[in-house]
């Protein structure tokens, strides 16, 4: 083989592995407000209850999803945990994520016996690194709706 056919079948072969490499990235997105270190009232969310008046009103969540579109057995799915502290209720989660409008992420998880059912999303489209960004939360279990200005929010691979 000469040099420059030996030459066009590497750039060939780069060609074709990079393409296939940008084909199987996928994003994803992960909501996490409970590494925060800092202690009392924002170190984490605060939830208002519509039937509930717990002293300790401050909840926390780790959800990760991948895109819907990722071309892999996960696309569209989330799992993680989310946390009611005043209530003492700690459960793992699994759902859905959607995004709309560009750059705001919907999270709708469950946990499996129905005793957490939430819609998670970040506030804006500009998404800052560090426990920078606010998520809300609107949850029919238990119910309520909860606001955590401090959440790290991570979208990878887009």
């Amino acid at each position: 083989m000469t040099p420059t056919r030996l030459l066009s079948a590497l750039l060939f072969l780069v060609c074709v592995t990079s393409a296939a490499a940008v084909d199987a990235s996928s994003e994803q997105i992960i909501f996490a407000n409970t590494d925060n270190p800092n202690a009392g009232p924002t170190a984490t969310g605060v939830f208002n209850y519509a039937f509930l008046n717990p002293d300790d009103k401050f909840f926390g969540f780790w959800v990760w999803c991948e895109d819907p579109e990722a071309a892999n057995p996960y696309a569209g799915e989330c799992h993680g945990s989310l946390y009611f502290y005043g209530i003492g209720l700690t459960k793992g989660v699994s759902g859905t994520v959607s995004e709309g409008p560009v750059g705001v992420y919907h999270m709708t998880v469950s946990s499996r016996d129905g005793k957490v059912a939430c819609t998670l999303w970040n506030a804006s489209p500009v998404i800052t690194r560090g426990l920078t960004n606010t998520v809300n939360a609107l949850c029919s279990a238990p119910a309520g709706m909860g606001t955590s200005p401090n959440t790290n929010v991570q979208v990878t691979g887009h």
